[in-house]
């Protein structure tokens, strides 16, 4: 079941605390709430992480992160702004608020949260657009992905990638890596 929701989740969703005990075990998640407490914390986000609430396939938000994109490439590796205020808003929703990832209704809040046209964002969610650029995308990163947020970096030549929450000690021994510098 490893990555596989059964077909009953795609619309709300399966319980997230017993999703996560069955994918990674009960012991490792033990350890989740409190690290990611503690990180959440430590970054300053506002509100409490939770393992309150569903789990589900998030195929349809990666479609609509994919559209978010779209509206402003980003020239030379540069922040896609709508892409990312729209993943903000959805890791909230989903971290935080501990709503299902899946449901049209909760994407849809947090396109609205990103200033996306939400109407364009039904529609999306209505068809088959993004499909396969998504698809696409997903496929490219999924080798080795296991946990949310899934950061990628490179300077080009060399690239290194983590999951899961991390402190932001990770980026800059990661950035200085690739730069080949200290970072003060």
């Amino acid at each position: 079941m490893w990555g596989r929701f059964p077909p009953e989740a795609r619309a709300h969703g399966i319980n997230k605390l017993e999703w996560y005990n069955e994918k990674f075990g009960a012991e490792t998640v033990k350890g989740f709430e409190p690290r990611l407490r503690a990180a959440f914390a430590k970054a300053g986000i506002a509100g409490t992480y939770t393992l309150d609430g569903n789990v589900g396939p998030t195929f349809d938000g990666h479609r609509l992160a994919t559209y978010a994109g779209s509206l402003e490439p980003p020239e030379s590796g540069a922040l896609a702004v709508k892409q990312n205020d729209f993943m903000e808003a959805m890791f909230e929703r989903y971290f935080i608020k501990s709503l299902a990832p899946c449901e049209k209704d909760v994407m849809l809040d947090a396109a609205r949260a990103a200033s996306l046209d939400v109407d364009k964002c039904a529609e999306i969610l209505s068809s088959a657009e993004f499909t396969l650029e998504t698809e696409d995308e997903m496929r490219a990163y999924a080798r080795g992905i296991n946990g949310v947020p899934h950061f990628i970096i490179s300077n080009g030549s060399k690239r290194l990638q983590f999951g899961g929450a991390q402190p932001p000690e990770v980026f800059i021994d990661a950035f200085e890596e690739l730069l080949g510098e200290t970072l003060d």
